[in-house]
């Protein structure tokens, strides 16, 4: 026998045993023209696709101790995973575990100096190779604490209405009223005399007091007549207490007439409605006494700050079908939507000092992490960009003066002017204005 092939053989077994003892499930061929064994090398693994063209933005915000925070944004065009880190070597590999779904991330408490940006993109299942930005993190200036200025009070319509037609009826009464005393005491005044004066002037104010009842009034003046609430979430009831609570510490006077016991607002799962978070149903067939609103299941996880804006944006539309019944006047579906974005936007600003850096950091940080905080951001920029258009004021300015009604005016002509594009250019609103619809969001 041919020395070569026992030592073929000799090989051949020794692989074979190997590998069942490796537990590596290897293909061993042999060539029967040459004689030889050989075992294939394994599959290569795909070729790592290079990394998408990308453009990126930084932002800044000093902390006060000493670093800042850094907001990094970046373009793509699909949703896709990512990983990234920011590191003081440039190609670093950031690692296989994914950070976000959004093009948007905020590094916390970054020193000064030259940093790099260092990220993955998930490409067809697999992560690129790693692309970086370079990032000069400035020298820190203690923080500059910006103002939130809360400009003076737009309220909502069934407020700013103050009960338009119960008070013409009553103003109306008391004319008529008055006409007939007149009348009846030219015509009775020898009677008069002789009765007495106290006794006259009790049977005028007795006349006045049966005209006032007696005379037909409408039963919308007063708004709600349920004498009990609806039941609620408590959730919804902290939320509504708080939206009033901040709104009368800025200012706000409601009207004595309270519509609470007329609220139903429930739970519902809004998700086929394009994002929208917040129903309240408009029906000109309904009743004051029933005002429904439906709320997104997806706030069953959040705070009562974030549904009190939501609340702000709904109650708005529950004041509009108010200001409907009572005086039948009625406004376009887009003015409805940019005076409750208005008002919601000006309920953020009526919170509290440690109320607003809660909500305005959650939301600065991750914008895009749920509807709830993009709705809340998109506010927050109109607030901002109004601020630019109009300049910056001293919150110690008085409200009364000229420089701050300017102001003032300038700000909600630039904040009308900005959400009523929001609202125009959105597909959802452009679908249900244009369909007259009966569930205003």
């Amino acid at each position: 026998m041919n020395f070569k092939k026992i030592l073929i053989g000799f090989i051949f077994l020794l692989s074979l045993l190997f590998f069942s003892n490796s537990k590596v499930n290897a293909q061993i061929i042999y060539n029967y023209d040459t004689g030889d064994y050989y075992i294939p090398l394994p599959p290569l693994p795909p070729p790592i696709p290079p990394a998408p063209k990308s453009d990126a933005t930084t932002n800044f915000t000093a902390n006060d101790d000493g670093t800042y925070d850094v907001l990094f944004k970046w373009t793509d065009d699909r949703a896709r995973r990512y990983s990234l880190a920011i590191s003081k070597y440039q190609w670093a590999d950031p690692g296989s575990n994914p950070d976000t779904t959004i093009p948007t991330w905020t590094f916390h408490h970054v020193p000064p100096g030259i940093w790099y940006v260092n990220m993955k993109f998930e490409v067809n299942g697999v992560w690129s190779q790693v692309t970086a930005w370079k990032v000069e993190v400035p020298r820190w200036v203690a923080p500059t604490p910006t103002p939130i200025i809360t400009p003076p009070l737009i309220t909502e319509s069934f407020i700013a209405t103050q009960d338009s037609g119960g008070k013409f009826v009553l103003f109306l009464s008391l004319i008529i009223g008055l006409l007939f005393i007149v009348f009846f005491v030219q015509k009775y005044k020898e009677k008069l005399k002789s009765v007495g004066l106290k006794k006259g002037i009790l049977f005028i104010a007795v006349c006045l007091i049966l005209i006032f009842f007696l005379f037909p009034r409408s039963s919308e003046n007063s708004p709600c007549n349920r004498s009990s609430p609806y039941p609620m979430p408590p959730e919804f009831q902290r939320a509504l207490s708080l939206r009033d609570q901040r709104l009368i510490e800025n200012g706000t006077v409601f009207l004595k007439r309270d519509i609470r016991n007329c609220l139903d607002i429930q739970y519902a799962d809004l998700s086929n409605t394009s994002g929208v978070e917040g129903v309240f149903l408009f029906d000109p067939k309904s009743t004051i006494n029933d005002l429904h609103i439906y709320v997104d299941n997806s706030y069953h996880g959040y705070d009562d700050i974030l549904t009190a804006i939501l609340l702000s944006h709904e109650m708005t539309h529950v004041s509009q079908f108010i200001n409907y019944k009572t005086t039948s006047k009625q406004i376009s579906c887009v003015d409805k939507e940019v005076e409750a974005f208005q008002n919601e936007l000006y309920f953020i600003l009526s919170l509290n000092s440690e109320e607003k850096k809660s909500i305005i950091d959650r939301v600065s940080n991750n914008p895009y992490s749920n509807n709830a905080y993009f709705g809340v951001y998109q506010l927050l920029q109109v607030y901002l960009n109004s601020q630019n258009n109009c300049g910056s004021i001293s919150n110690n300015i008085s409200r009364n003066s000229d420089e701050f009604k300017s102001y003032s005016q300038c700000y909600w002509n630039s904040s009308k002017s900005q959400l009523q594009s929001l609202v125009e250019q959105s597909p959802y609103y452009q679908k249900q204005c244009n369909n007259r619809i009966q569930s205003t969001p």
